[in-house]
């Protein structure tokens, strides 16, 4: 009886041994996979944009979990690159919505719907969550829910190292210069270019009657001063000026409405330098009058009036004494917005003899294809786990257990064996994004524009200047741990989900946008995209302003002192909180320039806040 208890005993610790050892095997190429009862948790609430109908914005709610992917690995410690995985990846069964346990946000998936590899010691978590197909609207569902381009993580049974994976930004557009940027430019130069009339008229010589011509150009040589101011005005003296579509008709409206009022302010007689002889007389051809330069510049308006009112591409309405100008073809009115694009993407510039679209090459322009969508929103782990030889499922049943008394009934430091029944995964699911939070007001309800007169001001007070859209620079492709990879290159995420936030004297309300983490020891510029609804237009660093048109205010958000643990601006799981305060519209922008290399001198103070609290105010340029 003794020996055969002593073999019992043997048996009972060689059973214990393997549930509790990990003898350093060597992984074969076909791992042997283990069914378990799978539980995990979720670290605090989920944060994304959009319709709050559809999805949650900053609070505790949990927005969901669609399929949760869990690639295992042997080393019992975070996961690197160069680390093997295991096996493919396991899809456990289940959506993870509203079925968190109360108390802990837990979630058990049981059954046979995990099968992990044995000597797994080490997991990377990834949880996709749930999107709603706005009817099939591509563009829409990736601008409330984000984009980003995934690569490798469902195939790491064959690629095993996770170094391969990375998610990508997602280019809002990559084609180069769109069709209606180029139209846009070409209507614009058929109403400007070349512009010449062509006066008759008679003079009287030597006791005989002569006819002359004499001929004006609508170009920067113009001697009318009101004509050339506005040639300069329209060309934006060979500046890089907004191509959008709204831009552009703001433009072509204003330009019409000069020219219906215009009159010659010079009355002076016309002049003919005859070479022989002595004049007497000049007039208008059939006319009795004296020839001035009104008759000459007269002629001149009514040839430009002619180009936008016979021009099959403008519509141009009349309504008593008011005029608007729009082009007939709707696309061209809502490009670039058509392609998810902000309207200071779309740049033109005049070269002497035409409107031309601006590439990416020149004048510090942020470039097209560079705008990107704002990040997918993941839940992600790069954790080790605890086993159990036990069924531990009862303790999800209890409203009490928190995460760290479910976590301390398991077996800590202890891999995957054949006896295995239950596996926790040790810290908690976290997101892949980090977030910005951002007000905005104005110093004064009066604000100072560009054009160098104190007394011409803005008011920045109720509904006048709504904040459209936020551009952050910095966003690059990530490694599977959601940090960026080094020298990819940089995109500026647009964000456009933004209502209800406008620039007043009083605080705003916050603004909020996902956003990817930054490179560590980089700063990330920004835009803010206002529209003018104030009704009058004001003077900016680079032109005027139109009503009805965006413009863009930028700002920079420096790197993190040393002291505050932080290396990067953005950072995955963090809130980066911030005021702005913009001190006038001197510097307001038609176009967004190259947020990786600013064409301006920004001289701009910033501490990132990463706690919703006593922000940092930014002053924005």
């Amino acid at each position: 009886m003794r020996i055969r208890n002593l073999i019992w005993i043997l048996l009972a610790a060689l059973a214990a041994g393997a549930c509790e050892a990990n003898d350093g095997y060597k992984v074969p190429a076909q791992a042997e996979l283990v069914n378990v009862d799978l539980s995990l948790g979720v670290g605090g609430g989920a944060r994304t944009k959009g319709d709050p109908a559809v999805v949650t914005e900053m609070n505790s709610s949990f927005r969901g979990i669609t399929e949760t992917i869990i690639l295992p690995f042997e080393e019992r410690r975070q996961v690197l690159a160069g680390d093997y995985c295991l096996d493919n990846p396991c899809l456990p069964g289940g959506i993870l919505s509203t079925g968190l346990v109360e108390n802990n946000n837990s979630h058990l998936f049981t059954g046979t719907t995990v099968s992990l590899p044995k000597h797994t010691a080490s997991v990377l978590a990834y949880g996709r969550t749930p999107i709603v197909d706005y009817l099939y609207n591509e563009l829409l569902t990736k601008q409330v829910y984000g984009a980003q381009a995934e690569e490798n993580l469902s195939d790491m049974g064959t690629v095993r190292d996770p170094a391969a994976i990375s998610f990508s930004p997602v280019p809002i557009y990559d084609g180069g210069i769109p069709s209606e940027g180029t139209q846009i430019a070409d209507i614009l130069g058929d109403v400007v270019a070349a512009a010449s009339a062509t006066t008759d008229f008679w003079y009287y010589e030597n006791g005989v009657w002569k006819s002359g011509q004499v001929a004006v150009s609508w170009d920067s040589e113009t001697d009318n001063v009101n004509l050339r101011e506005w040639y300069d005005w329209i060309t934006n003296d060979g500046r890089i000026m907004a191509g959008s579509g709204r831009n552009v008709e703001s433009m072509l409206t204003r330009l019409y409405r000069l020219f219906k009022s215009y009159t010659s302010s010079n009355w002076d007689s016309y002049t003919f330098a005859a070479t022989t002889g002595t004049m007497t007389v000049v007039k208008t051809e059939g006319g009795d009058d004296t020839l001035t330069w009104a008759d000459i510049y007269n002629n001149l308006r009514d040839e430009i009036l002619y180009r936008f009112e016979h021009n099959p591409d403008l519509v141009v309405n009349v309504s008593g004494t008011t005029y608007t100008v729009r082009f007939a073809d709707h696309r061209l009115t809502n490009y670039p917005g058509s392609y998810g694009l902000p309207d200071g993407a779309a740049v033109i510039r005049w070269n002497g003899t035409g409107f031309q679209p601006v590439d990416e090459s020149i004048d510090g322009a942020a470039p097209v294809s560079r705008f990107c969508f704002p990040p997918k929103l993941w839940y992600f782990a790069n954790t080790t786990i605890r086993t159990s030889c036990d069924d531990l499922s009862d303790l999800y049943t209890s409203a009490s257990a928190g995460w760290d008394d479910i976590l301390s009934e398991y077996r800590d430091g202890i891999a995957i064996t054949s006896e295995t029944r239950a596996v926790a995964l040790e810290e908690q699911l976290q997101y892949s994004c980090g977030m910005l939070v951002c007000t905005v007001r104005a110093t004064s309800a009066i604000l100072d524009d560009g054009d160098g007169d104190p007394t011409t001001t803005v008011k920045a007070t109720g509904t006048n200047f709504p904040i459209t859209g936020v551009i952050l620079g910095g966003q690059k492709k990530l490694g599977f741990d959601f940090t960026p990879k080094d020298g990819e290159d940089q995109y500026f995420m647009y964000d456009n989900r933004i209502s209800g936030v406008y620039l007043t004297d009083e605080t705003s309300a916050p603004l909020k946008s996902l956003v990817s983490q930054t490179a560590d020891g980089e700063n990330v510029y920004f835009c803010l995209e206002l529209r003018n609804d104030s009704g009058v237009i004001f003077a900016g660093a680079e032109g005027d302003i139109m009503p009805g048109s965006t413009f863009y205010l930028v700002g920079s958000m420096d790197m993190p002192p040393v002291e505050s643990g932080f290396s990067s601006v953005f950072v995955r799981d963090h809130t980066s909180a911030v005021n702005c305060v913009v001190p006038s519209l001197a510097q307001a922008l038609n176009s967004i320039p190259d947020l990786e290399n600013p064409r301006l001198t920004l001289g701009v103070q910033a501490n990132m806040n990463w706690v919703q609290s006593t922000p940092i105010y930014i002053i924005l340029y």
